[in-house]
């Protein structure tokens, strides 16, 4: 069982979760972008070549943040639903880690439990409101419906708009009115 240091730690340094559940590869560095995607609240744009482990450090952000908001629900977009899949997969697999079970135990007082989960969904047992959508969707962008989306090589953005926040993500950049670009979107009310 993590003591309240440990999840201490994991707040200030979440690279430090990320080499618990399997990334072992993880630096400060990434640390930081993970801190950022997680409790940034200003515009933050990440680019890094590839090979930089920003998917493991977006396989770390999606779960801490499901665990630390279980009340706001999450949109994830990339390329093809293969990706969204593998996506939904490495996040699954970390909120079933011990390591995520024993921080939400310490954390929020509850034993973590994935209730629902497919290719394109995952919902905890921390999901309580009735609006019936996952806590976490996945949805690839097929080619034929990319209008208005600009393909990016690499990058994650994370921008802060009305009723919400995004995150980018390599693959795919998409243009959202009015608000600036990312391909990871999280629609969140920021406290």
């Amino acid at each position: 069982m993590l003591r309240n240091e440990d999840v201490a730690e994991v707040l200030q340094r979440p690279e430090v979760l990320g080499r618990m559940v399997g990334f072992t590869d993880l630096t400060a560095l990434h640390g930081e972008w993970i801190h950022e995607m997680v409790f940034g609240d200003k515009d933050y744009t990440l680019q890094a070549h590839r090979e930089a482990f920003k998917s493991s450090c977006l396989a770390v952000a999606i779960p801490l943040y499901m665990v630390l908001y279980p009340d706001r629900n999450v949109i994830f977009l990339r390329k093809t639903d293969h990706d969204v899949g593998e996506m939904m997969n490495m996040v699954a697999k970390v909120l079933q880690s011990d390591v995520m079970r024993d921080f939400t135990q310490t954390n929020r007082g509850v034993q973590l439990k994935i209730t629902e989960q497919s290719m394109d969904h995952i919902t905890t047992n921390l999901w309580h409101l009735p609006m019936g959508a996952p806590q976490l969707r996945g949805l690839g962008i097929p080619a034929r419906a990319e209008v208005g989306f600009v393909k990016a090589s690499f990058g994650i953005r994370r921008f802060r708009m009305a009723g919400g926040i995004g995150l980018g993500c390599m693959g795919s950049l998409i243009i959202l009115p009015n608000c600036g670009m990312g391909c990871l979107y999280f629609p969140v009310n920021k406290r």
